[in-house]
């Protein structure tokens, strides 16, 4: 398990609530690893050992057993919390067959037309943000009622995208 301490914000431990970068910063330190995902760790002036139970480095989650206690922790990057600021996490709202912007971008394509039957999971159209390209899919099968965008269209956040019957 690495975390990149320059680009670490916090860790958020399931029960424990969230510690700052800052916090952990001194306070945290590996004497020694003891197997492949087993560690000696000092925190605070106390030793914990450590085994790392699962671990997702893209999501930035995982699982540990701390003196054979299991704890969740999600580590936050400066850059997670803004990529949730901006909302670029979320999937499209649906409300009652509605699909609206998840943030601003601009349309690339749009794959679908008025009248077209879709299959949930369906790629719907394409809007680019921040230089990268989101696939807005179908949340559920339907047919499409409306399409509200077009290629080339400049979209903000929750503005409505595609209506379904």
């Amino acid at each position: 398990m690495y975390i990149d301490p320059y680009k670490l914000a916090d860790i958020e431990v399931d029960g424990y609530g969230k510690f700052a970068a800052e916090q952990l910063n001194g306070a945290f330190s590996v004497l020694q690893k003891m197997d492949d995902d087993v560690y000696l760790v000092r925190f605070q002036d106390c030793q914990y050992t450590v085994r790392i139970l699962q671990e997702d480095h893209q999501a930035g989650t995982f699982v540990l057993r701390i003196n054979g206690s299991d704890f969740t922790c999600q580590a936050n990057t400066r850059l997670s919390h803004l990529i949730k600021d901006l909302g670029f996490n979320k999937k499209a709202k649906v409300t009652t067959g509605q699909i609206v912007a998840p943030m601003p971008g601009l349309v690339l394509s749009v794959k679908i037309n008025k009248g077209d039957h879709v299959d949930e999971g369906q790629n719907l159209l394409i809007l680019e943000a921040m230089k990268m390209e989101n696939i807005i899919k179908a949340p559920q099968s339907g047919i499409i009622a409306h399409v509200h965008v077009k290629q080339g269209d400049k979209v903000e956040k929750g503005q409505l995208l595609i209506e379904f019957e």
